[in-house]
């Protein structure tokens, strides 16, 4: 008999949370709970970045560390571009058929305290379009058994931020892709007219991106809810020392790392379309 190979992405994992999640996949596989219940004695991990060289660099490092039962390759991926994510697809579907984790962690985040036209649209391009075009892309190519989708979020996107009650109860009550890209828009073009601040938005286009990954995760853990394997939750790695997020940050790419494996390889008691930090799941 074959031995059972599991599949798992991890975007934006050339460096920081990404690379660490990725090294922490490698080393939790074994015995994991995802592994005894699909009878998985293997685990393949792509690590996935917009620049090849810094990939391979990554891909180098993380090789290094992972055991037997683990491979690691390589395969870029730009999620600003359609075609760099259908492409990445295409060669999933054809190499596996299926696959068992996807971990969208590649996110942009500006410096410093500029709010405008532009940083919101650089800012939620990557951030929700990008991770909605991957979430598009590859729901069909999960396994519907077991399959785990992993979005990071972030305690910044928290609904709590907006002033108007309205807006949170929207996001909140989001249970189709549709509503979700209506507010993302509606955020742009209030930034746009000059109108958000009176609209009940938050100004800051990095924590709106997060509250739309967070809403979008939900209505596609209510639009998949009909596979009872595949599981899909929204995560906050937490405050972590990256080139985004600065040396202050309190805790390690490590211990930022932990959250999303957590989602990815853990008995999760079949939670889906929830949001999980440090505490466990919360309530957004």
């Amino acid at each position: 008999m074959a031995e059972k190979e599991l599949v798992a992405i991890v975007t934006g994992a050339n460096k920081g949370i990404g690379k660490a999640i990725v090294e922490r996949l490698a080393a939790r596989f074994e015995g994991s709970y995802l592994a005894q219940t699909t009878g998985a004695s293997s685990l393949l991990i792509y690590l996935t970045a917009r620049d090849e060289s810094r990939g391979l660099a990554a891909l180098q490092e993380v090789r290094n560390t992972a055991p037997a039962s683990v491979k690691i390759e390589f395969h870029p991926l730009d999620i600003n571009s359609t075609e760099s994510i259908h492409a990445l697809a295409k060669s999933m579907k054809e190499r596996h058929g299926q696959i068992d984790v996807l971990i969208n962690n590649a996110a942009v985040a500006t410096k410093g305290p500029a709010f405008d036209e532009q940083i919101v649209e650089f800012t939620l391009a990557p951030n929700y379009y990008g991770t909605k075009e991957m979430c598009l892309a590859f729901l069909p190519l999960l396994n519907p058994t077991h399959g785990r989708l992993i979005n990071v979020s972030s305690m910044g996107g928290v609904l709590s931020r907006l002033s108007s009650p309205d807006l949170a109860a929207r996001f909140r009550n989001a249970r189709a892709v549709p509503e979700v890209d209506a507010l993302m828009a509606e955020f742009r073009a209030d930034v746009k007219a000059g109108t958000w601040k009176e609209k009940g938005w938050y100004g800051s286009a990095y924590a709106t991106s997060k509250m739309g990954v967070t809403a979008l995760t939900r209505a596609l853990a209510h639009q998949t809810r009909d596979k009872n394997g595949l599981l899909v939750n929204a995560v906050c790695p937490g405050w972590v020392k990256t080139d985004m997020a600065g040396p202050s940050a309190p805790k390690t790419v490590e211990e930022g790392a932990v959250n999303p494996v957590m989602l990815a390889l853990d008995d999760i008691k079949g939670k889906s379309g929830t949001f999980w930090n440090d505490s466990g799941e919360y309530e957004w």
